[in-house]
């Protein structure tokens, strides 16, 4: 379980990640231009599945446990994008995800705490 603070700063990110994911679904361009990559079915469904996992993060911020590499790296650069506003008004919070961050980053790269050490 982790603090308030750092649960505040989770649930941030969580809700920006479904905004911005919710947003794909109104955006006839960005749709069209996946064509091409993917059929329609297959972006929906992935996109819908993050949405709800996001959803969920926002009820439980332990969730971001469960994320996969890329998912984690788009959290630290939303993260580090909004790291200036979010220090105003919960230091602990963004301290304390950006530890939890780059250790849930080592399960995919141990090689990190070689170049850290």
């Amino acid at each position: 379980m982790y603090s308030e603070p750092v649960n505040r700063i989770i649930r941030n990110i969580a809700e920006i990640q479904v905004s911005a994911l919710e947003s794909l679904s109104r955006d006839s361009y960005n749709t069209k231009l996946l064509d091409d990559l993917i059929s329609k079915d297959d972006y929906e469904s992935v996109r819908d599945e993050l949405i709800d996992l996001y959803k969920q993060m926002v009820e439980m911020p332990q969730l971001i446990k469960l994320l996969n590499e890329y998912q984690l790296g788009v959290c630290v650069h939303i993260l580090y994008r909004m790291e200036d506003e979010w220090l105003l008004e919960n230091g602990e919070g963004v301290y304390g995800v950006w530890h939890i961050l780059f250790e849930l980053q080592g399960k995919f790269h141990p090689e990190y705490k070689l170049i850290i050490s």
